[in-house]
């Protein structure tokens, strides 16, 4: 339904056959609205709805308003403000003191100039070619190459297999010691002579024990 400019509401339900009683009469449309506003304005004294204001809107009794304040009270806050001002630049200025003397400190440091630092060398940065089954080993020297494996003699890059106690070298009851430089013989046993390693059995003759002429 259209409704023309020039006619009123009242018009177009008369012209589109609709029935009267489908529109209210101004009358109560009137109380309608006049009852609103009465209602509207019971409720600011309803205490429900005036909790909920309060919700919405609380009182900031942390922010006092400038009429609380006094004159004197906010020359003493400006002090306050003014003389901690003052303190934090004084502290600035003797920060900036303290980080020029570091600088020129850093400037003129031999030991922190990175073109003075030289690396150490180490087993794992310059591993050197030891002998199979030698372990390097970080010195204040450098890295260098541990002894050689049991039953070799050298300097540990270069080893050379040798006989050890293990290969029972000596005589019989003889003791052995294993050396840097490979097996070491003890003396040989009573009634034997030798280096150790080849003992033979002393005669009792070849000493002269005898008296001369008596055999």
């Amino acid at each position: 339904m259209e409704v023309d400019s020039e006619e009123n509401f009242r018009k177009v339900i008369q012209r589109n056959n609709c029935p009267a009683s489908s529109f209210p009469s101004e009358a109560s449309i009137t109380k309608n609205f006049v009852d609103f506003i009465d209602t509207s304005k019971s409720l600011d004294h309803d205490p429900n709805v005036q909790a909920m204001q309060s919700s919405y809107y609380p009182n900031r009794g942390d922010i006092p308003s400038a009429t609380e304040l006094s004159e004197s009270a906010i020359l003493e806050a400006l002090n306050a403000l003014i003389k901690a001002v003052n303190t934090l630049t004084v502290d600035v200025r003797n920060q900036h003191q303290v980080i020029d003397r570091l600088r020129v400190l850093l400037e003129n440091c031999n030991i922190c100039n990175s073109a003075s630092i030289t690396t150490q060398p180490t087993c794992g940065t310059h591993p050197p070619q030891c002998f199979a089954r030698v372990q390097c080993q970080d010195t204040p020297n450098g890295p260098r190459c541990g002894p050689c494996p049991y039953g070799f003699v050298g300097n540990g890059y270069e080893c050379t297999a040798v006989r050890t106690c293990r290969d029972y070298p000596c005589f019989h009851d003889v003791q052995c010691r294993d050396t840097d430089h490979g097996y070491e013989c003890g003396p040989c046993p009573a009634g034997y002579e030798g280096d150790g390693e080849h003992c033979a059995k002393r005669s009792g003759c070849e000493y002269s024990p005898c008296h001369p002429g008596q055999n």
